[in-house]
């Protein structure tokens, strides 16, 4: 009769046999690097790591919604090749996701939260 073998109780024995495997953040393309000089020029916080995270999210904010806004842009350049359904997911990712990042972005780069100028005249102006 033979015997099943027990499973392993604990850490396995093996070792791995060579170095791990380094992360590599991927280049920061044209468009990336052009945005973190905007930043400078725009902020420099005294603190230089913070200031080294807040431009990395200022680029974040403005390249996660680049599809949107090119999106919207098409749209206003070439209204012919939406249909109604087109266009309002053009607009709405503009407004639901553009838009935040944007403000996000503002408030990073301008060091304070934009204001909203139009408030009062969208509400007097029904």
């Amino acid at each position: 009769m033979s015997e099943k073998k027990q499973p392993a109780n604990g850490k396995s024995a093996s070792k791995p046999s060579g170095p791990r495997s380094a992360t590599k953040k991927p280049k920061p393309s044209e468009l990336e690097r052009l945005l973190a000089a905007v930043y400078d020029r725009l902020q420099k916080l005294d603190d230089r790591e913070a200031n080294n995270r807040a431009r990395r999210n200022f680029v974040f904010h403005l390249t996660d919604c680049s599809e949107d806004i090119l999106r919207l842009a098409d749209l206003y350049q070439h209204p012919e090749k939406f249909d109604k359904a087109t266009a309002v997911q053009a607009v709405s990712g503009l407004l639901y996701h553009a838009l935040p990042h944007l403000l996000a972005a503002g408030r990073l780069g301008l060091d304070r939260t934009p204001e909203d100028i139009f408030v009062e005249v969208d509400q007097t102006s029904g």
